[in-house]
């Protein structure tokens, strides 16, 4: 009777969880910080901001498929630079595509690109602001980065890197 007692509450809670996965799962999306006692978490603002300018689809974000998801379950920093490194490798083909000479600098190119009027401003807005979290990834070490976080991140720069793909010559 004892064992009853102690485990009730704990099963109704875990069921609980299960009935309403999805539900939760899209609620946590838009936190901003759980907090419980001496417990806190706090989620990524600029990556919710990245998120609404650039109407991600969350049911995209879930797709446990592709390797960014895989590896922000492990570790979301690695998440975050991998899908950065994949970003800075499709902007330098494309500047040897178009023959840019910058062979140094990625925000050089991509302001390149937009002075050629090849990319939109909301498109460098986009890599600029994905720049600046990346930094944030690395040089900060954001240990509340979350899982959430990192692959809305990886999910907006596969955007933007399909995009760049997409660019040709004016």
């Amino acid at each position: 009777m004892q064992i009853i007692k102690l485990i009730k509450w704990p099963v109704v809670i875990v069921i609980t969880l299960f009935i309403f996965r999805k539900p939760i799962s899209n609620i946590i999306l838009y936190l901003n910080t759980i907090k419980y006692r001496n417990f806190e978490v706090k989620f990524g603002r600029n990556i919710k901001q990245l998120e609404k300018d650039y109407k991600v689809d969350k049911n995209l974000l879930l797709d446990n498929s592709n390797r960014y998801f895989q590896l922000a379950k492990i570790d979301p920093i690695s998440a975050v630079l991998d899908a950065w490194r994949d970003l800075s490798f499709t902007v330098f083909e494309k500047a040897k595509e178009l023959n840019i000479k910058e062979k140094h600098s990625l925000r050089k190119i991509v302001g390149i690109l937009n002075k050629k009027g090849i990319l939109h401003i909301s498109e460098k807005n986009m890599f600029e602001k994905l720049y600046r979290l990346r930094n944030q990834a690395l040089y900060e070490g954001r240990p509340n980065l979350s899982f959430i976080d990192a692959i809305t991140y990886s999910h907006l720069a596969k955007i933007l890197a399909s995009y760049i793909k997409e660019l040709s010559k004016i």
